[in-house]
C-alpha cells in the first residue's frame, strides 16, 4: 500500500500547482517545495501538478491523485479562478474517468461521485 496522502499534502501540491501553472516557479523548484514544506514524494508532487495543469487546459489526465485531491481542486478551482476554467477541469476529470475505465477496465467510483457532486449542485452553471 502507498503512502497516505494528507490534506496538507493536497493543499500545498495545489498551491504549488497554480505557481507552475501560471509560470510564477519553475517544476523542479516547486516540485522540491511540495516535498520540503508537506513530505510528498516527488514523484507524486509531479503527478499533482500535471493533473492540475491539464484539468485548467481542460485535457485527460493519465496519473490518477486521490478522489479527496480531485474534490479538493475541483473546489478551489472553482473559487479560484472563473467558470470557463472549472468547466475545463471538470472535463478533464471526465475524460480521465472514461479514459481510465478503457484502458484499465475500472470504474473509478469515488471520483464519478465527486463528479456527481459538482453537477448535483449546478456549479457548471452558478459559477
Amino acid at each position: 500500500m502507498g503512502k497516505i496522502i494528507t490534506r496538507l499534502m493536497i493543499e500545498t501540491a495545489y498551491e504549488y500547482s497554480r505557481k507552475v501553472f501560471h509560470n510564477e516557479m519553475d517544476l523542479g523548484s516547486a516540485l522540491n517545495s511540495i516535498s520540503l514544506l508537506s513530505g510528498m514524494h516527488r514523484g507524486t508532487a509531479l503527478s499533482h501538478i500535471s493533473d492540475f495543469c491539464s484539468m485548467m487546459k481542460g485535457e485527460g489526465y493519465r496519473s490518477k491523485i486521490t478522489a479527496d485531491a480531485t474534490k479538493y481542486y475541483l473546489l478551489n478551482i472553482h473559487n479560484d479562478y472563473d467558470k470557463e476554467y472549472f468547466n475545463k477541469a471538470l472535463k478533464a476529470v471526465k475524460l480521465h474517468i472514461k479514459n481510465y475505465k478503457k484502458e484499465k477496465q475500472k470504474n473509478l467510483i469515488r471520483l464519478r461521485i465527486v463528479v456527481d457532486e459538482f453537477e448535483k449542485e449546478k456549479l457548471v452553471t452558478k459559477v
